[in-house]
């Protein structure tokens, strides 16, 4: 796994950006650092992010919201929420606005790098599937064969552009046929 990964630390504690970004060099990351929320957001907006470290209590805006936008605007960003104030109401919010993890200060240096690693590893894998998936979807559309998916009752599932103009079909009509539907009888 590449190292040179951009994390982000969002926290008005001027000492625990240090502390982090001085954390985060040692173990080969590029930290880059946000005193509140505002500048986060603007921050992901313009460059590529591959981790967030965001602090529940901002001096301008509450992390939940900073951890939303983030996701809004940089999907692709792992997201860990960092607080001194847990709660299960506010890591339950956090998980279901799509944080990849929340920790609570203090938190063990080696649990929070352990974290950004797997966070970042589940980001690479969900990107590499993403890819996978549109080479399939060029090949599969690009074909000039025609290509059919059905389930284990038959129902056709999944088809190409191909198999429309093979069998006549459109796609409303292929929808309500079965395999048997369409394949000759022996």
């Amino acid at each position: 796994m590449p190292k040179d990964q951009q994390i982000l630390i969002v926290d008005d504690d001027t000492n625990l950006r240090k502390t982090l970004t001085d954390i985060l060099h040692l173990q080969g990351y590029q930290p880059r650092c946000a005193k509140n929320g505002r500048s986060a957001v603007d921050l992901v907006k313009k460059e590529s992010i591959s981790a967030a470290l965001i602090d529940l209590r901002l001096s301008d805006m509450p992390g939940l919201d900073v951890l939303q936008q983030i996701k809004e605007n940089s999907p692709q960003t792992e997201c860990i929420i960092l607080t001194g104030f847990a709660s299960t109401e506010s890591a339950i919010q956090a998980v279901n606005l799509g944080a990849y993890s929340y920790l609570q200060k203090p938190f063990e240096v080696n649990q929070l790098i352990l974290t950004i690693q797997r966070a970042l590893e589940k980001g690479e894998t969900t990107h590499a599937l993403s890819e996978f998936e549109k080479r399939y979807r060029q090949l599969y559309e690009g074909a000039i064969d025609g290509i059919i998916s059905d389930d284990l009752d038959g129902r056709i599932v999944d088809f190409n552009s191909s198999l429309l103009k093979l069998l006549h079909y459109s796609e409303h009509e292929l929808k309500k046929l079965t395999i048997w539907d369409i394949t000759p009888e022996s």
